[in-house]
C-alpha cells in the first residue's frame, strides 16, 4: 500500500512537472528567441553584436570629441573608399573648406591634419556598416541552421530596422553641422538634439542585443532569479536607477553637443556658487538644453541622483533572500556609478582632455551594462 501510495505520489508529481513544463513551453511561443538546444549560439551572437555596437559607439564618441565628424562632406549608403592620391585628397579638402567649421574653427589646418580627421570619420562610418554586416550575417547563419525562434526573427527585424535608420539619422545629424548654428552656442557643430537622437538609437540597438543575449544565456543555465518580494524591491529600484541613468546619459550627449564641459571647470562649486549664474537668464525651455552652464549643472545633478539610486539598489540587494549574483551586480553598479562621478569631476577640473572624456563615455556604458545584466537575471 505504501509503495502504491508512493508510486501514485511520484506519478502525480511527475505529471504535474511535465504539465508545468509543457505549459511553460507553450506560453507565448512567438517570443521564443531560440529553438530548444540552440540558446547558447543565439545568445553569443546577440552579445557579440552588442560588443561590436559598443565599439562603434566608442569610435563615434572619439570622432565627436576630436571634432572629426564634419570632415566628410559626401554621404553614400554603401560607403566610399579613401582618396587614392593627393589630387583626390585635395578635392575632399576643398569641399571641407566651404563649411562653417573650417572657416571658423579649423581654418588653419593643413592637408595632413585634414587627412587625420577625415580618416577618423571614415573609420566610424565603416565600422557602422561592418557592424550591420556582422549582425545580419550572424542572423542569416543562425536562420539557415534553424536556430532562431519566432521571437528571434522579430528581434532581427527590429534591430535591422534600427540599424538601417541609424545610417540616415547619422546623415541627418551631420548635415546640421554644415549650416549656421541655430542654437544659443554659435560655434559650428552638429545639432545637440540630433546628436542625442543618434546616440539614443545606437543605445537602443546595444540594449536590445545585450538584454536578450544575457537573458537567453541565463535561461539556458537556469539562473534566472524568481521574483520574491525582496527581489522585486531590488528590481523596482533597479528599473528606476536605469531610468535615471538613461536621462543622465542622454543629457551627457547634450553636454557633448554644446561643449558644455568647458563652461565651468571648478568643483563642487561652479565658480563662486553651486548654481551657475546662467540660470538667471533661463526664460525658455530650449535654454535648459542650450545654455552651456545650465546644461553642465543639470548633467551634474542627474549624475548625483543616479549615484544615490545605485546606492539604494545595492542596499535593497543586501536583504535576506536576495541571491548572491544579484547582490554582486548591484555592488558593481554602485562602484561603477561612483567611479563615473569621480571621472566626471576630474575631467571637468582638467578642462575636458580627450582621454578623460572617453573614459567618461566608456564607464557610462559599463554602468548601463551592469544594470541591464542585473535586471536580466530577474524573472
Amino acid at each position: 500500500m505504501r509503495q502504491n501510495a508512493g508510486a501514485t505520489a511520484n506519478y502525480t508529481t511527475s505529471s504535474a512537472s511535465q504539465g508545468a513544463e509543457q505549459n511553460n513551453r507553450g506560453r507565448r511561443p512567438w517570443i521564443r528567441l531560440a529553438r530548444p538546444g540552440r540558446e547558447k549560439s543565439v545568445a553569443l551572437w546577440l552579445i557579440g553584436s552588442a560588443g561590436i555596437t559598443a565599439g562603434v559607439m566608442a569610435m563615434g564618441a572619439y570622432v565627436r570629441l576630436n571634432e572629426s565628424g564634419l570632415s566628410m562632406i559626401d554621404w553614400q549608403l554603401l560607403g566610399k573608399n579613401l582618396p587614392n592620391d593627393e589630387e583626390e585628397w585635395m578635392r575632399e579638402f576643398n569641399k571641407y573648406k566651404t563649411t562653417p567649421e573650417y572657416q571658423q574653427v579649423h581654418y588653419n589646418i593643413d592637408l595632413e591634419e585634414y587627412k587625420n580627421i577625415y580618416i577618423n570619420e571614415w573609420i566610424h562610418r565603416m565600422m557602422g556598416r561592418i557592424s550591420g554586416l556582422c549582425f545580419g550575417g550572424g542572423a542569416l547563419f543562425l536562420a539557415m541552421r534553424g536556430s532562431l525562434g519566432a521571437g528571434g526573427y522579430m528581434l532581427t527585424i527590429a534591430v535591422s530596422a534600427l540599424g538601417f535608420s541609424q545610417a540616415f539619422v547619422g546623415k541627418w545629424m551631420v548635415e546640421s553641422g554644415f549650416k549656421e548654428p541655430e542654437t544659443e552656442n554659435k560655434t559650428p557643430r552638429v545639432s545637440p538634439y540630433r546628436l542625442s537622437i543618434h546616440f539614443t538609437n545606437a543605445l537602443a540597438i546595444y540594449t536590445l542585443c545585450l538584454w536578450n543575449g544575457v537573458r537567453l544565456l541565463k535561461k539556458r543555465t537556469n539562473s534566472i532569479v524568481q521574483r520574491t518580494p525582496e527581489v522585486r524591491r531590488v528590481r523596482n529600484m533597479g528599473v528606476a536607477t536605469l531610468a535615471s541613468l538613461f536621462l543622465t546619459i542622454l543629457y551627457g550627449t547634450i553636454v557633448a553637443g554644446n561643449d558644455a564641459g568647458l563652461a565651468y571647470n571648478t568643483w563642487p562649486k561652479m565658480l563662486d556658487s553651486y548654481i551657475p549664474d546662467d540660470y538667471a537668464n533661463v526664460n525658455s525651455l530650449k535654454h535648459l538644453f542650450e545654455k552651456t552652464g545650465v546644461v553642465q549643472f543639470n548633467h551634474r545633478c542627474l549624475g548625483y541622483v543616479t549615484l544615490l539610486m545605485s546606492l539604494m539598489t545595492y542596499r535593497k540587494s543586501k536583504a535576506p533572500g536576495v541571491p548572491k549574483g544579484v547582490r554582486k551586480l548591484a555592488m558593481g553598479t554602485l562602484h561603477a556609478s561612483l567611479l563615473q562621478v569621480i571621472i566626471g569631476i576630474v575631467t571637468v577640473l582638467k578642462h575636458v582632455p580627450l582621454h578623460g572624456a572617453m573614459a567618461h563615455h566608456a564607464n557610462a556604458m559599463a554602468v548601463w551594462s551592469m544594470l541591464l545584466m542585473l535586471l536580466a537575471r530577474i524573472k
